[in-house]
């Protein structure tokens, strides 16, 4: 259960009031050494969503609203570093994320969503959309489209895997899915209960995020990539009064100690530590972990 190393952070930080909107990007390694890198002064936000293998392409998230009309675009771009030319990929009205295919072709995992809503403006059904598409926009293949009919509540997550020694995307759910680069499905991994993806552990199973019908997800898995049953990983106690969404990851030091990602209501993250029969207790780290060096959370 040992991620890979971050060895560079490139990050968003506001400066600004939503009237003067100041977006620095800056870039952080692991000595220490900050980066400021360019500075956004138009539009309503920047996320950055992934960057390239050799960390030369930044794939960059914007969002602006116009208050006069109402309405909101998000946009989808890639920016090279080197030169700091950006270049359009997507728009879009309906909120999304994306991420690189680990492929060294260039193309990008689009996950959007579209709400339809009843005359009253009530949310009835949401279309989820998970598709390949190339770095000028075009659609190379859709990997999955679900409906939903719980006013938007529920989402699926994806990560991308290695299975069998071939790249493949599990795809979250009950159960969750495994689906090759082109849209083929290969497999189900079997759950009773709804799970999202985490990461890789090893060649041979995935970590994934479960909790069943009645709860928030909860607790992590071990699920294997051979459909054979899973096994739980962690057993924290959660509140049940709602404000408590559960164990979301785990990170392991080159101690061998094993730090769990908790999180709650209204953004809350904090960090226990995992003990062998999969409790948890406080850790004196807090916030979100972002990977590991050595001995230490990041």
């Amino acid at each position: 259960m040992q991620p890979a190393e971050t060895a560079t952070l490139f990050f968003m930080e506001s400066r600004g009031t939503y009237e003067a909107p100041d977006f620095v990007v800056s870039m952080l390694t692991l000595d220490g050494t900050r980066t400021d890198l360019w500075t956004e002064n138009t539009g309503n936000g920047v996320t950055l969503l992934d960057a390239s293998a050799d960390r030369s392409t930044l794939l960059l998230r914007h969002y602006e609203y116009d208050a006069n009309s109402g309405q909101s675009t998000e946009t989808l771009s890639e920016r090279d570093l080197a030169s700091g030319t950006e270049t359009v990929v997507t728009s879009m009205s309906e909120s999304f994320n994306a991420r690189y295919v680990q492929d060294g072709t260039g193309d990008i995992l689009l996950k959007h969503d579209v709400d339809h809503a009843d005359n009253t403006g009530v949310i009835t059904s949401t279309t989820e959309m998970l598709d390949r598409i190339g770095p000028d926009g075009a659609l190379v293949v859709n990997i999955v489209t679900r409906e939903t009919t719980d006013g938007g509540g529920s989402s699926f997550g994806w990560l991308q895997a290695s299975v069998d020694g071939q790249p493949a995307i599990v795809v979250g759910g009950t159960p969750m899915m495994v689906i090759g680069p082109g849209g083929e499905q290969r497999g189900a991994l079997g759950n009773d209960r709804s799970c999202q993806p985490v990461r890789q552990a090893g060649s041979g199973a995935i970590i994934a995020s479960c909790g069943d019908v009645t709860e928030y997800i909860t607790q992590l898995w071990l699920v294997p990539l051979d459909g054979s049953s899973p096994r739980q990983i962690t057993f924290a106690d959660v509140d049940p009064s709602g404000i408590d969404f559960g164990v979301w990851d785990v990170w392991t030091t080159a101690d061998g100690r094993q730090w769990v990602q908790r999180g709650g209501d209204c953004g809350a993250v904090w960090v226990e530590e995992l003990q062998a029969d999969g409790t948890t207790t406080d850790a004196e780290a807090t916030g979100l972990i972002i990977g590991v060096s050595g001995t230490q959370l990041l």
